[in-house]
């Protein structure tokens, strides 16, 4: 219960203030410690963004929780705070491989952020790109579109200072539509984001990469040994379905205008629950940078969990240079 006393003092609650505002008995300090408990989410915002980008999303996860925690409370900064906190878990969710997680965070991120601004639109698009990544790592490819048309729709709204992230979500998309035969479509949204790619604003090297990208649209295959008979239906569908996400690594490499001619093979072990816990390679001819991606790929694949408890299977990747090449 919440007491009330009138008798010649302010009234004094146990509840937090909020978003800082100061109270009748507090005065100054209370704007301090809204202002340390800002500082505070801050840096422990800018410590998972440093944990990120070396790569170790297991990590960031728990300053990011923190600073979620910490920055309870309605408008600015608090909103905000929590918005690019969320985004953020979200990401470094999808890189552990858990999915479902990873799509809850974006969605409460979603739900704090309000499209119009240029710094909210790009969280949206990050967010929304984070739960179309999530439905295609668990092959939910038709679930994948409608965050990725949404993500593209952010960027649209600012296509001269957003103009990279357009490029890339209209690449993803693309693919997308392509894994679900839809051609014609895949094609006209990178003629769209080709469109924007070649104002004045937006520069000439996004034009070129997109033109690349629709040069090379149909010029990439896979030469792979048939599974053995014992690999089972489900794991043939999960690597037929990876073929997709190594043919982007291709049009990544051709789309700067690197060659990309040779084989490798991944070696997948599969954990009892059915995530790929590693990957290793051998084999030469492709660039460093191509392999990289196939294995970050590979890593997102998920089997049904192996009879025994765990399991190994290698996929051959071979991609070849076409005759207009």
């Amino acid at each position: 219960m919440l007491v009330m006393v009138t008798t010649g003092c302010a009234a004094r609650s146990s509840a937090p203030p909020v978003d800082g505002a100061p109270a009748a008995s507090s005065g100054g300090a209370t704007e301090r410690a809204a202002a340390q408990r800002a500082a505070q989410v801050e840096a422990l915002l800018r410590a998972a963004h440093a944990l990120a980008r070396q790569h170790r999303p297991r990590d960031a996860e728990a300053p990011l929780r923190q600073a979620i925690t910490l920055g309870w409370g309605h408008g600015a900064p608090w909103r905000q705070y929590r918005a690019r906190a969320q985004s953020e878990l979200s990401r470094a969710l999808l890189a552990q491989g858990r999915a479902a997680e990873a799509r809850a965070a974006a969605e409460g991120a979603l739900a704090l952020l309000e499209p119009g601004a240029l710094a909210e639109d790009q969280q949206i698009s990050e967010a929304e790109t984070t739960r179309g990544e999530a439905f295609r790592s668990e092959q939910q490819l038709g679930a994948a579109l409608a965050p990725f048309t949404a993500a593209l729709r952010a960027t649209e709204r600012h296509p001269a200072q957003l103009a990279p992230a357009l490029i890339a979500i209209s690449l993803r998309l693309a693919e997308t539509l392509e894994a679900l035969g839809r051609r014609q479509d895949a094609k006209q949204t990178l003629e769209r984001a080709l469109f924007v790619a070649q104002q004045p604003a937006a520069g000439s090297q996004l034009a070129a990469r997109l033109t690349r990208a629709l040069a090379v649209f149909d010029e990439t295959r896979s030469a792979d040994r048939p599974l053995p008979a014992s690999a089972g239906a489900n794991t043939a569908r999960q690597i037929a379905a990876m073929q997709t996400e190594f043919r982007a690594c291709y049009r990544a490499e051709r789309a700067e205008e690197r060659d990309v001619a040779g084989r490798v093979a991944l070696v997948l072990s599969i954990a009892a629950d059915g995530h790929v816990s590693n990957v290793t390679t051998s084999g030469n001819g492709l660039p460093v940078t191509t392999v990289d991606c196939l294995v970050r790929r590979a890593l997102l694949a998920r089997f049904e969990p192996p009879k025994g408890g765990a399991a190994v299977i290698t996929v051959p990747v071979t991609f070849v240079k076409q005759e207009n090449d």
